[in-house]
């Protein structure tokens, strides 16, 4: 036995659920395209940006200190 309360609030819903179903939204059409094989250029460039760099590594130095400097402030 829905109150009155939950008549209103339904109502409001369905106004606002139609509302949505009228709306025209934008579609944009997605194309899969299938990606070349890197040149030994392009591996030459990466290699010289850097992005190779942490391969190597299996440590990554962290902070032992959240949110606060090493030496107190009060001083």
């Amino acid at each position: 036995m829905p109150t009155k309360y939950h008549k209103k609030k339904e109502e409001k819903m369905a106004k606002s659920q139609n509302r949505i179903k009228k709306m025209n939204f934008q579609i944009q059409k997605r194309k899969i395209e299938e990606l070349t094989p890197l040149s030994d250029d392009d591996k030459y460039v990466i290699e010289m940006a850097g992005y190779q760099k942490l391969i190597g590594r299996s440590n990554e130095n962290i902070s032992r200190t959240a949110r606060r400097s090493s030496r107190p402030q009060h001083i």
